[in-house]
Parts: C-alpha cells; sequence; structure tokens
C-alpha cells in the first residue's frame, strides 16, 4: 500500500493524483491524504481518499495562504500561518489519520516535503519507508535562508508534537527535513541542475504528465467555448492557477493586453473577485475547466509560472508568457526564460502594452518552436523508474538517516532505562508504560 500526503492547493495535489494514478495501473493500493475539497477528483481517478480537513477548514486555509507571500519581510504571518494550519494539534490529528493505513506489510509514504511533515512523522515513529516529494526546485533553494529566518519557531512547534509521540527533539529543522533517504524531485534534469545545498540522495523523475484525456472532453466544454474555439484560430489562455495568492492585477493587465493585442482570450479561475470587470470583447471567462485538453486549441498561455501549468503547457507546445511574482513562479519563470520557453515579465514589469507586444512580436514564433521540440523531448524523457525505485524502497526499511534514527533507539534505551529502575513501581507497571510508549 502506498500513501500520500499533500496540502494546499491545486499545484500541490493534481501531481500527487497523477503520481497515484500512475502507481495504481502498476497494481499497488494507493490512499491520498489531502483537503477534503480535492475528494470528488481523486476517487474518480480510482485513488481511495482520506480528507485531513473540513470544507471549511480549507476555505479557511485557502483565504489565508497570502500569508506565505512575503517570509523575509512578514516572518510573522509565515509563523501564523504554520502555528494554524501545521502546528502540534493539526499534526497530531494528521498523524492519527494516517496510523491506521499502516498496519499492512510494505506500506510506503510518499509525502510532500515541508508541509506534509506528519507523513514523515508516522513513517519515523512506525519505521515506514519514505519519500519526500519536492514539487519545485525553488522549495530546496530557499531552504538555508529559510531555516535562518524561523527554523527555530518551527522546531518548537515540531518538538512539541514529537514529544507527545515519544521521538528524539530535532536540533535542525533543515536537516530534519532532509534525513529521508529517497527525494523526489517532479522536473527533469534539463530544468534544473543539481545544487551542491540539496540533498544528495534528489532523483529528478520528470513533471508528472496525467492521463489522456478522453474523447469527449470538448463536449463538456461550456457553449460559449465552443463557439469560441470553432471560430477562432489566436486564442490566448490566461490563468493565475488554482489559489487566490495571486496579485489582483494579474488579470487585469493580462485582460488589458489581449484587448490591446487584438486577441481573443478564454480566462480561466476559480474566484469571480479576481475576473476584471467589464470584460474586453472577445474575451470569455470560466471557472473549470479541462486545461490540459484547452491547451491543444490555443496559441499562446499567460500565467503565474506554477509547475503544474507550465508542465502542462510544454506538453502540449504552447508558446508561454510569465507574469510571475509568488512563491516558485518566479524561479520557475527564470529557467523557462534561460532555454527559450517563455517570454517572463517580473511583476515590476507588468505593463499591458509590453505585454501585447510580445503577443504581436515574432517571438512567439520562437517560443512555438522551441516549445515544440521539448514536447517531442518530454514524450520521449517520461522516467518510470521512479515506480521502481519505491518499489524496492518498500522493502527497506532503513527509510531515515541512521543519525536521526540512532538518536531515537538510543532515546528509547535510556528511557527504557529510566523506567526500569523506577522503585515506587511494580515490575507490571513498568512493562505497561514501556508497551505504551514504544509497543515493546
Amino acid at each position: 500500500m502506498i500513501l500520500l500526503v499533500t496540502h494546499w492547493t491545486g499545484g500541490d495535489v493534481l501531481p500527487f493524483i497523477k503520481m497515484g494514478v500512475r502507481l495504481r495501473k502498476e497494481g499497488h493500493c494507493v490512499v491520498l491524504f489531502t483537503h477534503c475539497k480535492y475528494e470528488e477528483i481523486a476517487k474518480q481517478r480510482g485513488l481511495a481518499f482520506e480528507a485531513l480537513d473540513t470544507m471549511e477548514e480549507f476555505e479557511e486555509m485557502n483565504r489565508d495562504l497570502w500569508m506565505l507571500t512575503d517570509p523575509i519581510h512578514d516572518k510573522e504571518s509565515v509563523l501564523k500561518f504554520n502555528h494554524k494550519y501545521h502546528g502540534k494539534e493539526r499534526l497530531l490529528r494528521e498523524y492519527k489519520k494516517i496510523v491506521p493505513y499502516c498496519k499492512k506489510e510494505e506500506v510506503f509514504i510518499l509525502a510532500r516535503h515541508r508541509s506534509s511533515i506528519a507523513g514523515l512523522l508516522v513513517a519515523e515513529k512506525l519505521r515506514i519507508p519514505y519519500a519526500s516529494v519536492v514539487l519545485a526546485p525553488n522549495y530546496l533553494d530557499h531552504m538555508i535562508l529559510h531555516e535562518e529566518l524561523f527554523g527555530k519557531e518551527m522546531i518548537e512547534e515540531i518538538n512539541s508534537a514529537r514529544d507527545i509521540l515519544g521521538l528524539y527533539k530535532i536540533k535542525s529543522w533543515k536537516d530534519w527535513l532532509y534525513s529521508p533517504k529517497v527525494f523526489l524531485g517532479v522536473w527533469p534534469s534539463w530544468f534544473a541542475k543539481k545544487e551542491p545545498t540539496w540533498p544528495n540522495t534528489l532523483i529528478p523523475i520528470g513533471f508528472m504528465q496525467g492521463e489522456k484525456t478522453d474523447g469527449n472532453a470538448y463536449e463538456r466544454f461550456d457553449v460559449e467555448v465552443k463557439r469560441m474555439l470553432e471560430r477562432n484560430k489566436q486564442i490566448v489562455l490566461i490563468t493565475g492557477g488554482s489559489s487566490r495568492m495571486i496579485a489582483a492585477e494579474f488579470y487585469a493587465v493580462a485582460a488589458k493586453a489581449c484587448e490591446i493585442a487584438g486577441c481573443q482570450a478564454i480566462l480561466v479561475t476559480h474566484y469571480d473577485e479576481q475576473v476584471p470587470l467589464p470584460l474586453p470583447d472577445g474575451m470569455i471567462y470560466v471557472k473549470n475547466i479541462d486545461m490540459p485538453y484547452l491547451m491543444k486549441y490555443v496559441s499562446i498561455i499567460i500565467h503565474h509560472g506554477g509547475m503544474g501549468t507550465l508542465s502542462e503547457a510544454l506538453e502540449a507546445g504552447v508558446p508561454q508568457i510569465i507574469l510571475p511574482h509568488i512563491t516558485d513562479g518566479p524561479d520557475n519563470a527564470h529557467r523557462l526564460s534561460a532555454l527559450g520557453l517563455a517570454k517572463v515579465f517580473p511583476l515590476l514589469r507588468w505593463d499591458a502594452y509590453k505585454i501585447a507586444e510580445a503577443l504581436q512580436s515574432d517571438l512567439i514564433t520562437q517560443l512555438k518552436h522551441n516549445s515544440t521540440e521539448y514536447a517531442e523531448r518530454m514524450k520521449r524523457d517520461q522516467v518510470s523508474n521512479w515506480i521502481t525505485l519505491i518499489e524496492n524502497s518498500a522493502i527497506n526499511k532503513e527509510y531515515i538517516t541512521s543519525d536521526l534514527a540512532e538518536q531515537n533507539k538510543e532515546r528509547k534505551k535510556e528511557e527504557v532505562k529510566s523506567i526500569s529502575s523506577k522503585t515506587n513501581l511494580t515490575a507490571q507497571q513498568k512493562l505497561y508504560l514501556i508497551k505504551q510508549k514504544y509497543g515493546y
């Protein structure tokens, strides 16, 4: 059985669903632990599902994601978010949800790096093989800085949970997060070269490509979308991803650029408040749509730089204009630009007229050529050996770096010795305490 644990937005959850589908095709039983919002799509893909929250809790978290946008200048907001959604109480609650699924032999846990540490706690406590899944290179690049900014506070929060679970207190947040023996980077090796500060055991497994969309996907498009696709060859897709974190002016600038350039466009966002009103002529707004399938019909995509969106655009061979400003977006955009696969406009250069010029320039033709080449490369480079790696690791109980494992062993010996030496307890009481704490 393989347990997948992840948190936050579609960009953090959908890769795990794709991963689960791949694993299920290989005959594995897969359970996804994440926000209740994704239950329907997970079950539609054939995955077992365990919700880590209620819809009210998810909506509250989604509204609070802005608190993570500026960790350097607003450290307090990051810490408040972490305490509220990844603090001791949430960690222990999630821990209790995962543990019952760990009774069978050959359980393996795959969890999102940094946010889904309840999975790591379960693996450490129950000695279960574990791999950390890193969704973008940026999340590793910032580890040293984030350790300096709020590592101490993170340690205190984690240790409060570890103490209740009978685990050794950690001294370094970064070192603990880097303690698993297996790291999977969800990008191809050509997208990001391995840096000296990254875990030595990191394996790039390629972008997590989804199942091919069924032939009825077009029929499920809104009538307005079908009409636009049928009468226009040059259509721009505008999307800022699935979270509320995107800057308010993102959609306004992108829509204005399309209007100036005379481009028809489809604007996709889940949130009505992000839609610039009135919409220019020749532009329609939809809340939900099959994005990978829609990309077969569009000529250009303007987006925020999320890994899921950029990888789907690459797979479809669609030229990309990226307006990045949060989380991993700027780093992802820089990497694509260096490869000749995107035109990038940083936040300070969000000018509708400049973006309109790019939409009308010969650069789009070059981006299309390069993107088509990389789409073919992605087909050739699909990596499947990560599944074999997981299958082999599932029978390897040395799932975590030896130093932490040895520390836990030593702590157990010391505490068992301490309990055994108590003179005010009977032998039966001592045995009961040891069994309660350590299971032996």
